[in-house]
C-alpha cells in the first residue's frame, strides 16, 4: 500500500504559485488567440478563415498566443502533475502522471511548433507575391492540421482526459465543486479525443469548448487552494 508523502508547506506553496500562473497565461492565451483571428472563433475550426484580412499585428497575436500557450496549458502544468501524483494512492498512479507528463511535453511541442513554423508560413503569406500565396497558405494549413487536428485533439486530449480522472479523487477531500469540475474536464478531454477519432466535429470542437474555457479557471483555483494550505 503506498504511503502519501508529506509535502513541505513551501513547496506546496511554490507548486501553487505556478499552477496559478499557469491559469492566467491559458487565459492569456485565449484572449491572444482572440485577437489573431479578430474573434471569429471559427477560425480554429476552419483555419483558412485565419487569413482573411491578415495583416502583422495579427501573426505576432497568433505568435504570443502559442507562447502562452506553451506555458500555460502545458510546461507550468508539469508541477501539479507530479504533485498529484505523490498524492495519489491507486495502484493506476503511474499511469495516470505517464499520461500528464506525455500531455503536458506533446501540447508543448505542438504549441512550439505553431509558434516557430506556422508564424513563418503567415509571415511569408504577407511578404511574398500573390502568385505564390497559395503555396504559404497550404503550408501554414498542413503544419496547422499535424498539430491541432494530430497532436492537439486527436492524441494529447484524451490523455488529459485520463490524467484529470486519476487527480479527481486526490481532490475530493479538499474541495467538492473542484472535484466535480476536474471530472468534467476529465469527460472533456475524453469525448473531445473521442470525437476527432470518430470524426464527428460537433462533439470534438463542444468538449474542446468546455476544456479551454474551465482548464484555466481550474487551473487558477487550484493554485489558490495550494497557496492557501497550511500542510
Amino acid at each position: 500500500m503506498k504511503t502519501t508523502i508529506q509535502s513541505p508547506i513551501n513547496y506546496i506553496k511554490t507548486v501553487g504559485l505556478l499552477t496559478l500562473l499557469s491559469g492566467i497565461l491559458a487565459f492569456a492565451c485565449n484572449i491572444l488567440i482572440g485577437l489573431a483571428v479578430n474573434f471569429n472563433f471559427d477560425a480554429l475550426a476552419d483555419p483558412t478563415l485565419i487569413f482573411k484580412g491578415l495583416h502583422n499585428p495579427q501573426i505576432q497575436f497568433f505568435r504570443w498566443s502559442m507562447i502562452t500557450d506553451i506555458w500555460g496549458y502545458y510546461l507550468l502544468f508539469v508541477p501539479a502533475v507530479f504533485y498529484l501524483y505523490e498524492k495519489m494512492e491507486t495502484p493506476w498512479r503511474h499511469v495516470f502522471v505517464a499520461s500528464g507528463i506525455a500531455y503536458s511535453f506533446m501540447g508543448a511541442i505542438g504549441a512550439a511548433i505553431l509558434a516557430a513554423t506556422g508564424t513563418h508560413f503567415l509571415q511569408e503569406y504577407l511578404n511574398v507575391e500573390p502568385a505564390l500565396q497559395t503555396e504559404a497558405k497550404s503550408n501554414f494549413l498542413l503544419v496547422f492540421h499535424v498539430v491541432n487536428n494530430g497532436i492537439w485533439n486527436l492524441l494529447e486530449m484524451g490523455l488529459f482526459g485520463i490524467f484529470m480522472f486519476g487527480t479527481a479523487p486526490v481532490l475530493r477531500p479538499k474541495d467538492k465543486l473542484l472535484y466535480y469540475l476536474t471530472i468534467l474536464l476529465g469527460i472533456s478531454g475524453i469525448l473531445d479525443a473521442a470525437g476527432n477519432t470518430f470524426e464527428m466535429p460537433i462533439l470534438a470542437e463542444t468538449w474542446l469548448n468546455f476544456y479551454l474555457l474551465l482548464t484555466p479557471i481550474w487551473a487558477i483555483w487550484l493554485g489558490l487552494l495550494w497557496m492557501r494550505s497550511r500542510g
